[in-house]
């Protein structure tokens, strides 16, 4: 025998047509009206997650590794930025939609923006370029310079100096100078990229074919007009802080690594010791060699041996090793194993600078290695 269904739950018939019983109007009522406050709140609670990550000094990337899915760095799509296996990490990605995330992370950074200023937002987006084609120190060039806009933009706003410049700190300017060199040499890249020089002294693709890649070329920069060489040699090494200097990517092989996010003054600290045990532990840029008992070192530390060496300071010293030796072995030795650091320890090792490698560093059509 069937039930029959309370007036309540069924549709009942009226003059003016078909209509729903009154216990479903409550039900679709409530449906609704929970709807209407729960979807606002769990997109609030998700926003406040990563605000407050952002709050402690902690990237995006952080809330990606444990919310987004993450994506292959390299892909076989033929449309787009996927052609060269371009997937940012912070968005999520499906045909015909929006990302949750990339709302998010919109709505945030206009928050974080109305807090720290506009300059902040261009560290922000050129920290999104070099996450999205920098793996490794090597670049994506064929793609940016397809996709070129964002960094084209990004450069276009450093020509004038920031409002309240002068009175940055120290590692706020200095951060400013190093995001600057690194964003006008990708820049100088792409704009004669694929290069083809005919110089036989360096490689084919070097950015040594650019004619006056480093010094002939002045950029508009913070209301002036410099060359690479003039910002390195005259505003980065201002500072006093050779590790600076292993912080410019170069375009190179040889150079120390391109990092994959932009300088930040609040972190740079941690950031500047990251490229030096980067470097340390690069075997392209130091190699222990105890067979032969000798230290072969990058190019970068003998062109800057003043700077480096101005860290030994004056004191006495009973190693007999000349300042930048002494330099050398405080630099790299913490972030070395034990058994390398007794090797340097031991003292009997020789010096020798490895001849730079000036093979553009380009990750086109995969690793050079």
């Amino acid at each position: 025998m069937h039930r029959r269904a309370p007036k309540s739950e069924v549709r009942i018939q009226t003059a003016e047509g078909t209509q729903d019983g009154p216990d479903v109007q409550v039900h679709r009522s409530a449906l609704c009206v929970g709807l209407t406050l729960v979807v606002p709140a769990m997109v609030v609670a998700v926003w406040c997650l990563t605000a407050a990550g952002a709050a402690r000094g902690e990237s995006s990337a952080a809330f990606d590794r444990c919310c987004v899915p993450q994506w292959p760095a390299l892909g076989h799509s033929s449309q787009g930025s996927n052609a060269a296996g371009l997937l940012p990490r912070r968005a999520v990605y499906w045909p015909g939609t929006t990302s949750i995330t990339t709302i998010l992370g919109a709505t945030r950074d206009v928050y974080h923006e109305q807090l720290v200023g506009v300059q902040s937002r261009s560290d922000r987006v050129f920290d999104q370029i070099l996450d999205q084609y920098v793996r490794d120190g090597f670049v994506y060039y064929a793609a940016l310079r397809a996709e070129r806009g964002a960094l084209d933009r990004h450069v276009q706003s450093l020509a004038e100096q920031p409002v309240g410049f002068d009175a940055w700190s120290e590692a706020r300017r200095l951060a400013y100078w190093l995001n600057g060199y690194n964003a006008l040499m990708l820049r100088t890249v792409i704009d004669h990229y694929p290069i083809r020089g005919m110089a036989a002294e360096f490689p084919e693709n070097s950015v040594m074919q650019i004619p006056g890649v480093f010094s002939g070329r002045e950029h508009a920069i913070a209301g002036r007009r410099l060359t690479l060489q003039t910002i390195e040699d005259e505003l980065v090494a201002a500072f006093g802080d050779p590790r600076a200097h292993l912080a410019l990517g170069r375009g190179a092989i040889g150079s120390p690594r391109l990092r994959s996010e932009a300088f930040s003054d609040d972190r740079l600290e941690a950031q500047l010791q990251a490229v030096v045990a980067d470097f340390a532990t690069t075997p392209r840029h130091v190699t222990l060699d105890r067979a032969a008992d000798e230290v072969v070192v990058s190019a970068v530390l003998g062109w800057r041996v003043e700077q480096f060496a101005a860290l030994a300071g004056t004191g006495a010293d009973e190693t007999g090793r000349s300042p930048i030796e002494r330099v050398l072995v405080a630099l790299i030795g913490p972030a070395l194993f034990q058994s390398e650091r007794d090797f340097l320890a031991r003292n009997t090792f020789r010096l020798r600078y490895r001849d730079f490698d000036w093979r553009l560093n380009d990750l086109t059509g995969g690793s050079p290695f």
